[in-house]
């Protein structure tokens, strides 16, 4: 007598159908998440290109401040006769950009956005001879001016805001 064995495995339609739900509900998440990952990272490259935009139009404007200054102190240094009287022109020319008459510098400010501000710090003198240039810039910062306000809204879903 030879035994039969009557071992069969049969999965049935359950264990397939799971697993094609799994697999559908998986890529929807995945779909999902790329997305907004996607959208964080446009809205993230469109404020950079804001501000990286204001920074320069900023220097821009920081650059053809002094260029104006360059060419007041040169107009002073051909009319003066030495130092002492090119610093004493050289305060009165330049008296619109409220220079320190002790150090010899000035401070200009630029508007980069409503908090923050370009910096521009030069300290002019007296040319030597076989030099044309009658400042030095010393500061070049970006400064912050405004206060600080930590953004502790986290935006799960569109809609309307409490």
């Amino acid at each position: 007598m030879a035994v039969k064995s009557k071992f069969s495995l049969s999965i049935g339609i359950g264990a397939p159908s799971l697993m094609v739900i799994f697999l559908i509900v998986s890529m929807i998440s995945f779909s999902v998440l790329s997305y907004m990952t996607a959208r964080a990272d446009y809205r993230y490259s469109l404020n950079l290109k804001e501000r990286t935009t204001a920074y320069y139009l900023a220097n821009n404007q920081g650059e053809e401040k002094i260029a104006r200054i360059h060419a007041i102190l040169s107009e002073v240094y051909q009319t003066s006769e030495d130092a002492e009287k090119f610093y004493a022109n050289a305060i009165l020319a330049l008296s619109a950009y409220e220079p320190d008459p002790i150090r010899h510098s000035l401070t200009l400010r630029v508007e980069i956005r409503e908090i923050q501000d370009l910096q521009i710090t030069l300290m002019f003198y007296y040319p030597q001879e076989g030099h044309d240039s009658f400042f030095t810039i010393t500061e070049w910062i970006v400064i912050h001016t405004g206060e600080w306000e930590p953004d502790n809204v986290l935006e799960l879903m569109e809609g309307e805001s409490p």
